[in-house]
């Protein structure tokens, strides 16, 4: 079930920074209402989990990729592991497993998501990681997983101009302030949170 506390401690309410360069702002924002599950199918079970997890409309997708569809996010994370990010819930997913194919952790309570959008993103991004950030080489649908500021970090491509990074709830705070220091020489401003799905309101 979605965590409904604040992970980012008020760090992300609503404000603004000046940059020194021209040009929009980074907009950054909390991802709110938002459940977590880490799938790990045992092996040679990978096509069993698949059948199971079909009909909640669920894809497991192989490489470096994920995918979208009914406010659900699904892609791999580690061979044989998977993370699906879901608008709410997890529960179906957890009675869609069973421990004979694989087993379903709860990590609605340990990851906190931000979206960052603007069209200086990537600028921003290639401080984060040595990643190629560009839109030919990270095209939306894509995902890395990272270390930003020594902190592991999902990432995900959801737009040509936004990205989706998803970080321990432990670490929330210290992200946020790395985060808005990184964006500084752009602009930013912070405010309402966003839902899972890009472009809707939490």
């Amino acid at each position: 079930m979605a965590d409904p506390r604040d992970p980012f401690g008020g760090h992300l309410d609503a404000g603004r920074s000046g940059g020194r360069r021209g040009g929009a702002p980074v907009r950054i924002a909390a991802i709110a209402g938002m459940a977590a599950a880490q799938i790990q199918a045992w092996p040679g079970k990978r096509s069993e989990l698949t059948t199971a997890l079909a009909p909640l409309g669920i894809l497991l997708p192989d490489g470096q990729t994920f995918d979208e569809r009914d406010g659900r996010l699904s892609g791999r994370i580690a061979p044989g592991r998977y993370l699906v990010l879901s608008e709410g819930t997890i529960a179906d997913v957890q009675a869609a497993v069973t421990g004979a194919m694989g087993a379903v952790a709860d990590l609605s309570h340990a990851r906190a998501g931000v979206r960052i959008a603007g069209a200086s993103v990537e600028a921003l991004m290639a401080k984060a990681a040595a990643i190629d950030f560009s839109a030919a080489a990270f095209p939306p649908g894509r995902l890395a997983l990272t270390s930003i500021h020594h902190m592991g970090c999902l990432v995900l491509r959801r737009a040509d101009d936004a990205f989706d990074l998803h970080v321990p709830t432990s670490f929330a705070v210290s992200f946020a302030d790395w985060l808005t220091d990184a964006a500084r020489e752009f602009g930013w401003t912070t405010g309402t949170p966003v839902g899972l799905r890009v472009g809707a309101d939490a």
